[in-house]
């Protein structure tokens, strides 16, 4: 696999995932079925990063890129059984505090894949 396209595709994909993830950070105090939409688009937008960190292993074990890994876990725990309970109560300011590191970490990781370009 080029290491170039593997870069690239890691940097698009994480930047898809973090706008996933500010839509939903939004409507986090919503308690309806957009919420629910929302929370779906991010797990596939974080499956196929996930993914897509297979595609070459080197770059899959950069420090950055377990680095965004982890946080993009952390965010995902706030919502866990939002798409089941819509009464979910989401704590606003975790959200906000996690959304704020998997920010920092993804610029991180852009950067060290040489797309400083695509950073938020």
């Amino acid at each position: 696999m080029d290491y170039t396209n593997t870069s690239e595709t890691l940097a698009k994909q994480g930047k898809n995932t973090v706008i996933s993830m500010q839509n939903l950070k939004r409507l986090a105090h919503k308690k309806n079925n957009e919420r629910k939409v929302l929370y779906e688009k991010f797990r596939a937008n974080e499956h196929s990063f996930r993914v897509y960190t297979y595609m070459d292993a080197a770059i899959g074990q950069l420090e950055e890129v377990q680095e965004f890994l982890n946080n993009l876990a952390v965010f995902g725990d706030n919502f866990t059984g939002v798409d089941v309970d819509f009464s979910k109560i989401v704590d606003k300011q975790k959200v906000n505090e996690s959304f704020q590191q998997v920010s920092t970490s993804f610029n991180k990781m852009a950067q060290k894949l040489g797309y400083d370009d695509e950073t938020m």
